[in-house]
């Protein structure tokens, strides 16, 4: 790949787009050409990924997409697939189930990032929590 060939990386569940500005200014200090696309189900991230693309004059750099990534039909093909479906505590049971149908997007040599990753659970113990929860146990009877 040449330095002024185009780096394109997709971004699976955008949600508010931290990882799109990234990229972008990853891109910017390795002095290389990078288009996003970006999908995301949530209406409300569209909203939100539609003005920050706006605001910050990304038109020509971000595709936004709205719909279920394990829907998507385009004829698109990226260097580098992107997602963070694992939600705020790394629980999001469906995550292999949405990504899978998203590696004949991957062009040949290309990277998928996270590559793999587990879930771990660690049992915490909290008196508070516990008093809690028996307050509102003996309320329900």
């Amino acid at each position: 790949m040449g330095k002024d060939d185009q780096i394109v990386v997709m971004y699976f569940g955008a949600g508010r787009g931290p990882l799109i500005r990234r990229a972008l200014s990853a891109a910017k200090r390795a002095d290389v050409n990078v288009k996003v696309v970006a999908l995301d189900k949530n209406p409300n991230a569209i909203v939100t990924l539609r003005n920050m693309i706006v605001d910050e004059n990304l038109e020509d750099r971000v595709t936004l997409f709205a719909g279920d990534m394990r829907k998507l039909d385009a004829n698109l093909k990226g260097d580098i697939l992107m997602s963070e479906l694992l939600g705020s505590f790394g629980d999001n049971e469906l995550s292999p189930e949405c990504l899978n149908p998203t590696e004949k997007f991957l062009k040949e040599g290309g990277i998928y990032l996270p590559w793999s990753y587990t879930n771990q659970v660690i049992p915490i113990s909290s008196q508070i929590l516990w008093n809690e929860v028996m307050i509102y146990a003996g309320q329900g009877t």
